[in-house]
């Protein structure tokens, strides 16, 4: 690229925000911190071509980022950190001891907490009766497509932490964010497993791609 191009760059961001770069900009510059003497402008609009979006490369496995012709091995792990900064940074502006009273609460909240996963997470939240945060877990990890929940450990966590109420969630991280009905029966499964405890499950909410569905919200609970 032509001289002072990489410092034309810095001042147009420092100067405009990111609103004033296209994708393929925001790219280039993000690329000047893994590659400082190469032309990323060209390696932008591959990775682009490749994935699609701004999005599609952040999400992107850093093994396929790799593929990508001028993109080495640091590029790509710099890329696919980015996403989990700002997940860690949304997390860190949480308040931990949030009140939930309300589907769009807890959904909102769940959004911010987590942000986008590529596997499938399920995570509990206990409440005390006013609807306060008083802990949240990962009770399990799974693939891009599903995850095994042990309901055992789902009562013992709920349990250790003296809920009133539990809210449940999980991604779909390749689907709609509607429930399956394989959602529906775990749900049910485990709501008679704290029946007899007298802890109720407030809502089960789905989240993906920015979105997320609530089942109380929708009379599913």
């Amino acid at each position: 690229m032509h001289e002072g191009h990489r410092d034309r760059m810095r001042e147009k961001y420092l100067k405009n925000g990111m609103d004033a770069l296209l994708s393929h900009e925001v790219l280039e510059l993000l690329l000047f911190y893994s590659q400082p003497r190469v032309n990323t402008n060209e390696t932008a609009h591959r990775l682009l071509d490749t994935f699609h979006s701004l999005n599609g490369v952040l999400d992107a496995d850093p093994d396929l980022l790799c593929k990508v012709q001028g993109v080495g091995r640091s590029s790509a792990v710099f890329l696919h950190l980015l996403k989990d900064v700002v997940n860690l940074y949304n997390r860190g502006k949480l308040d931990p001891k949030a009140s939930l009273p309300t589907a769009m609460d807890a959904g909102n909240y769940v959004l911010r907490l987590v942000g986008d996963q590529t596997t499938e997470g399920f995570y509990v939240f206990c409440l005390d009766p006013m609807g306060q945060l008083l802990s949240y877990k990962k009770i399990a990890e799974g693939s891009a497509y599903r995850v095994y929940i042990d309901i055992r450990l789902v009562v013992e966590y709920a349990l250790r932490h003296d809920a009133f109420a539990v809210i449940l969630a999980h991604n779909h991280p390749k689907g709609v964010i509607e429930p399956s009905e394989e959602d529906l029966h775990l749900t049910r499964r485990i709501q008679d497993a704290f029946a007899p405890l007298s802890i109720s499950v407030k809502d089960h909410i789905i989240f993906g791609n920015g979105c997320f569905y609530s089942m109380a919200a929708h009379s599913l609970m």
